[in-house]
């Protein structure tokens, strides 16, 4: 290995300079913060309420992965037949929310992705994933606003399904 920074020798050689104490004892902090304020109960509380949201009001969404008791508490994802994950990230970020995709597909290849195959989700599942992250700090009235934003969005853009 090079060194990054030449000098005074710390770290046999590769990088000279004094470590970030001060930054490596925020960190820490930071992170025993985190802890102490992460209640898993309620984040798979406001998960379930998700979840279930979305499936009352969308009746065609799947719900990918575990049981819901069994996954991340602070992931969903979720599929909509015949709404590319991409688009439907879209519209939501018109809308305020921010979701994410995975490489569900590769264009290229029109592969889905080995987790998809390991859940035994097809092509269409796989392409209408997004990912929803919550957090510790999120509430009840975002998540069912979410749920509103994600229903009416479903209902605009499934006007522009190719049939």
């Amino acid at each position: 290995i090079q060194p990054l920074q030449w000098g005074g020798g710390q770290e046999r050689g590769v990088r000279s300079g004094t470590e970030n104490i001060p930054g490596i004892v925020g960190l820490g902090q930071a992170v025993q913060r985190i802890e102490e304020n992460l209640e898993k109960e309620q984040m798979y509380h406001l998960k379930g309420m998700l979840a279930g949201g979305l499936l009352e009001s969308v009746p065609a969404a799947i719900i990918n992965g575990p049981k819901l008791s069994e996954g991340a508490p602070h992931i969903l994802n979720v599929s909509f037949p015949n709404i590319k994950g991409e688009v439907m990230l879209h519209a939501l970020e018109a809308k305020g929310v921010c979701v994410s995709t995975g490489s569900a597909c590769s264009s290229r290849s029109g592969r889905i992705s080995h987790v998809f195959e390991a859940i035994g989700a097809n092509k269409q599942t796989a392409q209408g994933a997004i990912r929803i992250s919550l957090s510790y700090m999120n509430t009840e009235d975002e998540i069912n606003r979410t749920v509103e934003i994600i229903s009416q969005c479903v209902k605009e853009l499934e006007g522009f399904v190719r049939r």
